[in-house]
């Protein structure tokens, strides 16, 4: 046997081989929520807990202890060692403070499991006293005194990918991921109370807006950042806008010959009050002068919202008795108006197309398969149409706590419509499954043609597809949707080559700002993983990440652990690589959209 060898260097030289994606654990879509099925869990626990027993973790808790001197500096050392909490999350003293606060102390006997590998992971630990192995499969890790594990699931639901035991006896201090989220959320607490100050000074706010309400216009509220010589607001344009400036200072360039109000605003100040009030563009042109000016931003849509329920003693009432976060009022708020306005029709029938049955339809074919059913290929018996017909079982919904989602897809898509959107003709159910009639793209995930085709670091394909999913975004924007879930294979191809979004389980309607960690690793923002609230921003944020990945092959922030890629993404594009033959146009798209900073 005659063989030639090549060293991979020199094999590597010849630049042959064209990058190509892998659709691993951490590119593919992995649905990380935390909020449906921990709260089902943990009701379920909490419901047979006797009091002794921790109802996160299932193990005795130590009563009447009180944390001693060494016990908090111990803990805070803990934490601070840790570099999820340290680097990604990024913990202040005082956050970290009240961390301590938060946690409690459980005893696990020798020999008993504190959790197991595929376990909900609910909780993180810091070891007070005794040893604890880690079982990794291959190889085995020993946790000692001050130690920290399991802190991953204070970011998000997934299941524990190893099992710890206690080798000796042990104390270990829990740290639930509903407290920590509270703490997180506590600054933007503080802070929205401060904005709702602010907003009270307005006077078309104050006279027409009750007090009880005042937090869902703070909770609205759009953050920007904008440099010196920018546009604040251009006369005849902001239609329903109202700004105001946080820091800095702008002058007023043009306006109305009646209007007279100030030519300098500073901290404190607004323009387009009557803009908001009336829906009407800009009297005036606002610029920044300062360096730079930190201005938030109100529409008429939120402002109507809470303007007519202000107005409505009894919806006044039913606010005061649900007794929720800005975020819950307002969703209720906004449920409440769509059912009492007319909504855009959602099925067939509703469009004067007689809403048919499966029988009335012929099987072309499958189109793929999910996790929750398949993708049939239908055609109608009597126009010849075809269509994407999306079936997911019931009793597997049910299990896997989906419900909620499928619900939620069906509510997005019924708003929504676009050409860049995958369109939803019906939904409707049987005894076993849910149905999505959907809009049929015969061309596949913009994944799989990037592979296929290896259009990897084709600009001109990158450019049409990216003005695609743009075109796409900013339609679910302007319904006042966070999408939270793009990706190349999340848009899908028509038979005219044109890319569509697909997949809105996770959409969200959102007010502000919301604060679930879901989405794909790799195309997370650092407001999402350091979970100080996240919006719109977030999107385009993946928008970069995913333009980047069409041209260089990869994703910008890859790394072979989860926990590194996290790290990586909180640094942003500054330790980023673009490679050589990365066009100057493309790299300024991808930082312009990949800012650290999301009201830049």
């Amino acid at each position: 046997v005659r063989t030639l060898c090549v060293e991979k260097a020199k094999f590597e030289g010849l630049n042959i081989v064209q990058p190509k994606m892998k659709r691993d654990d951490r590119v593919k879509a992995r649905k990380m929520i935390g909020s449906v099925s921990t709260a089902l869990q943990i009701g379920k626990r909490k419901g047979s807990t006797p009091p002794d027993m921790c109802a996160i973790t299932g193990h005795k808790r130590v009563l009447a202890y009180q944390k001693t001197a060494e016990d908090r500096q111990m803990i805070s050392k803990g934490l601070k060692d840790n570099k999820i909490l340290s680097e990604v999350v990024g913990l202040t003293q005082q956050q970290c403070n009240q961390v301590v606060d938060g946690t409690h102390l459980i005893e696990v006997p020798q020999g008993t499991h504190v959790f197991k590998k595929g376990d909900l992971g609910t909780a993180l630990f810091i070891v007070q006293e005794g040893l604890l192995k880690v079982d990794l499969v291959t190889f085995e890790v020993v946790l000692r005194i001050g130690d920290t594990f399991g802190e991953l699931a204070l970011l998000y639901d997934e299941p524990r990918t190893a099992t710890i035991e206690a080798t000796r006896d042990c104390r270990l201090w829990v740290l639930p991921r509903t407290m920590f989220k509270d703490m997180l959320q506590s600054t933007a607490v503080l802070k929205a109370k401060e904005h709702s100050m602010m907003l009270h000074q307005v006077p078309v706010i104050r006279e027409q807006v009750d007090l009880a309400l005042l937090s869902v216009l703070a909770g609205a509220l759009e953050e920007t950042v904008l440099d010196k010589d920018e546009f604040l607001c251009v006369r005849g344009e902001d239609e329903g806008m109202l700004f105001l400036i946080v820091s800095g200072f702008c002058t007023v360039t043009d306006h109305d010959e009646d209007d007279e109000g100030k030519t300098g605003l500073l901290k404190g100040d607004w323009v387009g009050e009557k803009q908001l009030a009336d829906m009407v563009p800009a009297t005036r042109t606002v610029v920044v002068k300062s360096e730079k000016a930190t201005v938030l931003a109100l529409d008429n849509y939120h402002f109507d919202l809470v303007r007519q329920a202000s107005q409505d003693h009894t919806v006044l009432q039913q606010v005061r008795a649900l007794n929720g976060s800005a975020q819950e009022v307002s969703n209720w708020l906004k449920k409440r108006r769509a059912s009492t306005t007319q909504r855009r029709p959602s099925t067939i029938s509703e469009r004067g197309v007689p809403l048919r049955q499966i029988k009335d339809f012929d099987t072309v074919g499958a189109l793929g398969e999910g996790n929750f059913g398949l993708v049939l290929l239908l055609r109608d018996k009597e126009t010849r149409e075809e269509y994407a017909l999306k079936g997911l079982n019931k009793q597997h919904l049910e299990q896997e706590k989906q419900e909620a989602m499928v619900k939620n897809e069906r509510n997005v898509l019924a708003v929504l419509d676009s050409p860049f959107i995958i369109h939803m003709h019906g939904c409707f159910h049987d005894s076993h499954f849910v149905y999505f009639l959907l809009e049929v793209a015969l061309g596949g995930e913009l994944f799989d043609i990037y592979n296929d085709y290896n259009l990897w670091g084709k600009a001109d394909k990158a450019q049409f597809y990216i003005a695609c999913v743009a075109l796409g975004l900013s339609h679910i924007h302007s319904k006042h949707i966070v999408w939270r879930d793009l990706k190349l294979e999340n848009c899908l191809v028509n038979s005219q080559g044109y890319a569509k979004l697909t997949d809105m389980g996770i959409a969200k309607m959102v007010t502000g700002k919301t604060y679930t960690v879901c989405g794909t690793a790799d195309y997370f923002a650092p407001e999402t993983l350091k979970q100080v609230g996240h919006n719109r921003a977030a999107d385009w944020w993946a928008l970069g990440v995913m333009l980047f990945i069409m041209m260089a092959g990869h994703s910008p922030f890859d790394a072979p652990e989860v926990t590194q890629i996290y790290k990586n993404i909180i640094k942003g594009l500054s330790k980023v690589q673009f490679p050589a033959a990365f066009p100057p146009e493309a790299e300024e798209c991808v930082r312009s959209l990949c800012r650290k900073k999301p009201e830049e």
